[in-house]
């Protein structure tokens, strides 16, 4: 790791502000033939896992691998609910808030497609999930997914490597979560969430629900308030890439005596606090794959990645994706609240600082794309072809089939008018930023395998598919009056 965290030691157990809650991993592993006969004993116990035993002395459906036992579920699950049937994992192995679901399908060489995806057929063979509770045990990501590698390789497989698909990194402060629940009935955040469809849940009648309209809220965020009776126990913002929960952990957990013991110790060093409100990001593959971080190609793929950059993606969450304010502010200055800290909710100041205790100071800068550009220039350039057929309509050129130099027209009207277009300083500018950002883009969509660390993106003709030669001879450009627009006109 490249960040330092505030971690002590109070009566013998490390005590840290925050942590990792959840992870969802998948692994691509070959099978030794030590693995192969696990695999028997595995289909053997789901087996009896499906019929289940009508006493002690008959068998149960564990598997034991080295000093560890697993209970094997008589059944098997798909993480993606049902988009692609090569994502199904048939046997599910559970211990100690570790899942681990195994698709008795080998790596035998191929490229793998992304997960999820219909269209390729082959995808990772393991899957892991790891919850809360095991998390802040083991007191940080790196520590359970070395544990995680170690009881994959104890089984008999071989890991190729490994795709980060969710991680959820969280701060646990000593506060209500009602006043930062009330910023956002009074709309004091600012998020770049956009989803167009928000909604106000109540778990319960504590509130009368037409005294919260949709409209109090912004069009272009998703909000959710959550309360039980008369006490409000959080609030989601968010959704689908990236979403954050803050809420009354002690509530959550009032009935898990595990979970409540591991909060006293690992959170509170000893003594429980009289609230705790648990502030929680979670990350899903779509939005860590957009995250670069100073050039960082395909962005942050596994979850040695993640722990390298955590400090870096953490700030951007709480300091760029999402802030809350003491007061009203004007949407039109959102950015420039974001950059004052004396501006931010007192509550929030508190998260974020204990955000960087936990993951420590950034010192690199996170540059997040949107999407991933299409590989294939052809397409790029069938439709820029076709907007500028539309843009030939609306001039006065004269174009038909039975000119032999149309296609020299629609070359020369395109240069042209390219000219004209960024001859205006403003529109030059704007071209440059825009041809950075899809740079990014582009080096993000082009798999690492494929390209040469020596050679500058712009040399590799990254996705080219044809020759681009120059046109030696563009003839004569003319502008043609009374169009509704400058139009180019070729002369032979």
């Amino acid at each position: 790791m490249n960040t330092q965290t505030d971690v002590t030691v109070e009566n013998g157990c490390t005590v840290t502000c925050g942590g990792v809650d959840t992870i969802h991993c998948s692994f691509y592993c070959k099978f030794s033939p030590r693995f192969m006969k696990h695999l028997d004993e595995i289909s053997f116990a789901r087996h009896i896992a499906e019929q289940p035993a009508e006493s002690d002395d008959e068998s149960q459906p564990v598997f034991a691998c080295g000093q560890r036992l697993y209970v094997v579920m008589p059944y098997g699950f798909n993480p993606n609910k049902g988009i692609s049937r090569y994502c199904y994992y048939k046997y599910v192995l559970k211990d100690g808030g570790i899942t681990i679901g195994i698709q008795p399908r080998d790596y035998v060489g191929k490229r793998f497609g992304e997960e999820g995806d219909k269209d390729k057929k082959s995808c990772p063979n393991v899957r892991v999930e790891v919850g809360s509770l095991p998390l802040i045990l083991a007191g940080s990501m790196e520590t359970i997914m070395q544990e995680v590698e170690e009881r994959l390789q104890e089984m008999g497989l071989e890991i190729i490597k490994n795709r980060l698909g969710r991680v959820d990194p969280c701060a646990d402060l000593p506060i209500h979560v009602d006043r930062l629940q009330f910023a956002v009935y009074q709309r004091r955040f600012i998020s770049r969430t956009r989803n167009f469809d928000l909604h106000v849940n109540f778990d319960d009648d504590g509130w009368e629900s037409d005294k919260i309209l949709p409209s109090d809220f912004d069009d272009d965020h998703k909000a959710s308030l959550h309360y039980k009776g008369y006490n409000c126990t959080g609030f989601s913002i968010g959704r689908d890439k990236i979403m954050c929960r803050g809420y009354d952990k002690l509530v959550k957990e009032k009935h898990n005596e595990e979970m409540w013991l591991a909060l006293e110790q690992r959170r509170c060093g000893g003594k429980m606090w009289e609230n705790m409100t648990r502030i929680e990001f979670q990350i899903r593959r779509e939005a860590l794959r957009g995250m670069t971080v100073e050039g960082k190609q395909n962005g942050i793929e596994t979850w040695q990645d993640f722990v390298a950059h955590q400090s870096a993606i953490v700030h951007y969450l709480c300091t760029e994706w999402l802030v809350f304010t003491a007061k009203g502010f004007a949407r039109t200055h959102s950015e420039r609240v974001k950059q004052q800290e004396n501006l931010w909710h007192p509550d929030w100041i508190m998260a974020v600082s204990a955000f960087k205790r936990t993951f420590g100071e950034p010192n690199q800068k996170i540059s997040r794309i949107s999407k991933s550009l299409k590989r294939e220039a052809k397409a790029h350039i069938a439709q820029a072809l076709g907007c500028g057929q539309s843009a030939l309509i609306k001039t006065a050129v004269e174009l038909t089939p039975y000119d032999p130099l149309w296609k020299e027209k629609i070359a020369a009207f395109q240069y042209a008018s390219t000219i004209q277009y960024l001859s205006d300083p403003a529109k030059e500018k704007s071209f440059w930023k825009s041809w950075h950002e899809k740079e990014m883009n582009q080096e993000c969509s082009i798999p690492i395998e494929a390209l040469s660390d020596l050679v500058p993106l712009a040399n590799k003709g990254a996705g080219v598919t044809h020759s681009s030669p120059v046109l030696e001879t563009m003839g004569v450009l003319l502008m043609t009056p009374g169009a509704s627009g400058p139009a180019p006109v070729f002369i032979s």
